[in-house]
């Protein structure tokens, strides 16, 4: 999906020195408690939060138009 979104080859790498031993793997939740408390909010698809955040940096060469999340 990155590599959608900027355009050229995209890698991942984790160093493993740098894991902690309790490191959370797999996180999941509920978000009633804040739909409750802020009321319901605007979902964006993660291909719209990677663009906005690669066009942010400057790193995507892409045109950038406003944020998705003002």
């Amino acid at each position: 999906m990155v590599e959608s979104v900027i355009g050229h080859p995209f890698k991942v790498g984790i160093n493993p020195a740098q894991v902690r031993a309790n490191e959370v793997k797999i996180l999941v939740g509920c978000d009633e408690r804040l739909v409750a408390t802020v009321g319901e909010v605007l979902e964006i698809p993660l291909h719209e939060t990677l663009r906005w955040m690669f066009e942010a940096t400057g790193y995507a060469q892409l045109p950038i138009s406003s944020p998705v999340h003002s």
